[in-house]
């Protein structure tokens, strides 16, 4: 057998070894882009009581008037912002589209580094922000504040801990001065940022509809008990050094492993399915998730711990360019 058969042959048997017998269904393909702004205006009701008193009568009228002004279109920036966290102070980084109309409110994705990184590698990386301008939707770049810029992603830890209320903050202070569709706020990263990205969908689930994770790094991952599904798309390469496609002692866990376990999670059916949708990707999905909260597994043959479509990785780094993981993020969240 080829590498390539060698990597398909391994990873549906480990996704299928706990299943009973499934079909796979060859024309299964993810769901098109669509972004539609949810209404955003405010309104206000004003009551005037008047009375009016005759020699022989007295009338009493009640007059209610309700205006509805619809909220003017958020300005287009790219800055950093400092918030505050439990007497700390944190910085990300904000990108709002340019024409984006009023009246609407927008989707908000946080997109988290690795480790070393920031946010302005980050956003090379992804491209997140250019993702942004042509769908429409506003992005957020978070710093991380621990040893080598990395983020906490061990459950109960304090650092873990702090940077779950600094992303939970991030998106209270950016619903605070711009239109934000609560229901509409996802996480995504890379590696360490990965990580975290699991990490919030374990631990604060009901804040985040969808995540997504490029090569990510999710120790102690059995310990996660998420109050409700949630949808998870990840990307891993056969060949990540770093963080092992087929995991690392008892440290980072098999990488089909894992899938399975957010599979189970969400109440997903238990055979996966698997296609190969470009030479060197092969597409391991779950149908029949309650709500909506599929599983995408995209595992990368030969890929090395990188962003698939990214033109910033360094050659160490490189993935595959057979497709866009910051695309393929986008149409897995913009559907829900």
């Amino acid at each position: 057998m080829t590498p390539r058969s060698l990597l398909a042959a391994a990873v549906l048997t480990l996704l299928v070894a706990a299943c009973s017998d499934g079909s796979a269904d060859p024309t299964t393909t993810a769901p098109a882009s669509t972004t539609t702004a949810a209404p955003f205006t405010t309104t206000s009701t004003t009551t005037t009581t008047t009375t009016t008193t005759t020699t022989t009568t007295t009338t009493t009228t009640t007059t209610t008037t309700t205006t509805t002004t619809t909220m003017p279109p958020p300005e287009a920036v790219t800055e950093f912002v400092d918030i505050d966290v439990a007497g700390q102070v944190r910085s990300y980084r904000l990108h709002v589209p340019k024409d984006l109309a009023g009246g609407s409110s927008y989707p908000l994705v946080i997109d988290f580094h690795g480790l070393t990184a920031g946010p302005e590698s980050q956003d090379d990386l992804s491209g997140m922000s250019d993702k942004a301008d042509a769908e429409g939707f506003i992005v957020a770049t978070p710093r991380a504040s621990g040893i080598g810029s990395s983020w906490g992603v061990l459950p109960g830890r304090p650092e873990t801990e702090a940077d779950i209320a600094f992303a939970l903050a991030i998106v209270a202070d950016i619903g605070d001065r711009l239109p934000v569709d609560a229901t509409r706020v996802y996480a995504t990263g890379f590696s360490n940022g990965g990580g975290l990205a699991n990490r919030l969908a374990c631990d604060e689930a009901a804040a985040f509809a969808a995540i997504g994770s490029v090569s990510g790094a999710y120790p102690s991952w059995t310990e996660c008990d998420n109050s409700e599904p949630v949808p998870v798309i990840t990307f891993h390469g056969s060949d990540d050094f770093v963080v092992p496609f087929g995991g690392l002692g008892g440290f980072f866990p098999p990488i089909a492993d894992w899938a399975t376990a957010w599979a189970a999670r969400n109440g997903c059916t238990a055979d996966p399915q698997q296609d190969r949708i470009t030479e060197d990707v092969i597409r391991v999905w779950w149908e029949g998730c309650p709500a909506g909260a599929d599983v995408e597994l995209y595992a990368v043959e030969g890929g090395a711990h990188g962003w698939p479509g990214s033109t910033a990785a360094p050659v160490l780094l490189n993935s595959t360019d057979t497709i866009s993981a910051t695309d393929l993020i986008w149409d897995f969240f913009a559907t829900r």
